[in-house]
């Protein structure tokens, strides 16, 4: 995800065929990214059973383009590192919740299990990860439960009328790469409580820290330096903030871009 740009995107279509790709699976605006750039650069690419999408919102104008390069279906879905919840779309187009991989609870604010057709925080209870078992953990999103629970299917699982996902800007460096993921800026600096990335220009990129008392100065270039490595010369200020603003549903964007 950290490379697809105009100059190199033939490079991933021929490493698709050479292995003999049969689907796609990873972060939908990566995804999105790359069929995007495959259809302009007019590639011929190989045509696949599906593209399995997570971790941001599967949009229509994604599974039209993901159908119009590789002639396949594309199916949403939605879990997470911590391995304690599934959500995945069917053949029929229905997001159903997997339940022999966990409990997934959906809340109101008062914990209360929210009604048929109504939106809550997913709280999960997973029975996969045995290393680190997570009990009615709060992962921070949000789902909205299905006014009616029947499948066309016949499965009796719960019903997901929408994942209410973090949704997060994509960013464009100076030599046309793309990118929308940056968990990598921030690994192993101790001080570190939440970043956020906000491109103000398509060079210039402003970060909102909140830290603590074990923060060193010198993590700035560490930074700039990381940055620079993923998107080209480019330049970075600082700003330390005591919190991040959230977004309605509670969370805040890691990834904000102002350039249209």
């Amino acid at each position: 995800a950290y490379h697809i740009s105009p100059i190199n995107v033939r490079n991933y279509f021929k490493g698709m065929k050479n292995n003999g790709i049969k689907y796609m699976t990873g972060y939908a605006v990566s995804n999105f990214i790359l069929a995007k750039m495959g259809l302009e650069a007019n590639i011929n690419p190989p045509e696949l059973k599906a593209v399995i999408t997570s971790s941001e919102k599967l949009t229509p104008e994604m599974r039209e383009t993901f159908h119009s390069l590789y002639n396949c279906m594309s199916y949403d879905s939605y879990s997470g590192v911590e391995a304690c919840g599934l959500i995945s779309e069917n053949q029929d187009g229905e997001l159903l919740v997997s339940p022999d991989i966990g409990i997934m609870e959906i809340l109101d604010e008062t914990d209360k299990n929210v009604s048929d057709g109504e939106m809550g925080e997913i709280v999960s209870t997973g029975f996969l990860n045995y290393d680190q078992p997570l009990i009615r953990y709060r992962i921070g999103d949000m789902a909205k439960l299905a006014s009616n629970q029947s499948t066309k299917s016949g499965i009796n699982f719960p019903v997901i009328e929408e994942i209410l996902g973090r949704v997060e800007d994509k960013v464009i460096g100076p030599d046309g790469r793309v990118m929308v993921r940056f968990h990598g800026l921030y690994i192993n600096l101790p001080g570190l409580v939440v970043a956020q990335l906000v491109q103000e220009k398509v060079d210039t990129f402003r970060f909102n820290l909140v830290i603590d008392e074990n923060y060193q100065s010198k993590n700035e270039d560490i930074i700039l330096k990381r940055l620079q490595s993923q998107l080209g010369d480019v330049k970075a200020s600082f700003e330390y903030l005591s919190e991040i603003p959230q977004t309605q549903n509670g969370k805040f964007k890691a990834v904000i871009s102002n350039v249209n």
